[in-house]
């Protein structure tokens, strides 16, 4: 499997929710997880998570509470870097992509990509409990 995300630009200043990575890879993996229940296949999973933003990009460091509204956080910062990296892909195998799962996938993956992306420093567990309560039955997209 494969999921490709190009981080565009929402608004003119040229930034984004970090949730809305983490919100669209969740929902991504349940899409896959349905799909292969419903083919009747299991096995092991291959994904690969790309992602391309601009060098002047900013991620908005923030999450989705339960009041849908947005809060930011401190468990992720940004080094600030002369040079930003614009792609950054992660490999992934797994066996299941069950709720817990997919949470910890996703979280492994942000973890990579803010790291590659941003030269970030990540409290995991923090950034873990956060993609969790990420609501993906509902439309969420941050717009200041």
């Amino acid at each position: 499997m494969r999921l490709s995300e190009g981080v565009e630009r929402r608004e003119s200043s040229g930034t984004e929710s970090i949730s809305d990575m983490a919100i669209s890879g969740l929902r991504f993996l349940k899409l896959a997880e349905e799909f292969y229940q419903e083919q009747n296949c299991f096995g092991r999973f291959s994904i690969l998570h790309s992602v391309r933003v601009s060098p002047d990009f900013k991620f908005l460091l923030n999450f989705p509470a339960e009041d849908g509204n947005y809060r930011d956080t401190e468990a992720i910062r940004i080094v600030p870097a002369r040079l930003s990296a614009e792609n950054s892909s992660v490999s992934y195998e797994t066996y299941s992509l069950g709720k817990e799962e997919r949470v910890r996938i996703v979280t492994d993956m942000l973890l990579v990509h803010l790291r590659e992306l941003r030269q970030a420093n990540v409290d995991y567990e923090e950034l873990l409990r956060l993609v969790a309560a990420c609501p993906i039955e509902k439309p969420v997209i941050y717009f200041p």
